[in-house]
């Protein structure tokens, strides 16, 4: 997300003593709303019929605590597979660098049309990236 999650905080605490903050701006592109990221699924499937989208709630991302048993914004991952490479994506990352480019990943410019891609980035690995779509679409 671009603007900070409302609904979450992040326990800063020792195991057993609780410290709830605000998430830190870094954290935010891990979050998005279900709209959001049911929708960047859908374009993602395109590159990866199997992806599915998995909250981001247990293990690593225990620290996250919502205040709705079921929230709408929440750390989402969109997990799938590209030509035998194994992509995990925040769903939040994803929908915000449409409008906002990371520029060490993303190969366009904000308001030109994008199509969404994979590049390999180690042994079966890969990272989706937004790359400018000469047809003038963006999907």
């Amino acid at each position: 997300m671009l603007t900070e999650p409302e609904g979450v905080k992040q326990d800063m605490g020792l195991p057993g003593k609780q410290d709830l903050r605000p998430i830190s701006q870094a954290n935010w592109r891990m979050f998005s709303t279900k709209a959001d990221a049911e929708a960047i699924l859908k374009t993602v499937q395109e590159l990866a019929p199997d992806a599915q989208l998995v909250d981001a709630s247990k293990k690593m991302y225990a620290p996250f605590v919502y205040a709705s048993p079921e929230p709408d914004i929440m750390a989402r991952i969109v997990y799938g597979t590209v030509d035998h490479l194994t992509v995990q994506e925040f769903a939040g990352d994803l929908v915000d660098r449409q409008s906002k480019p990371n520029p060490f990943v993303d190969r366009f410019a904000p308001g030109q049309p994008r199509v969404l891609r994979c590049q390999p980035v180690g042994a079966g690995l890969g990272q989706l990236y937004w790359a400018a779509d000469e047809r003038g679409q963006t999907t």
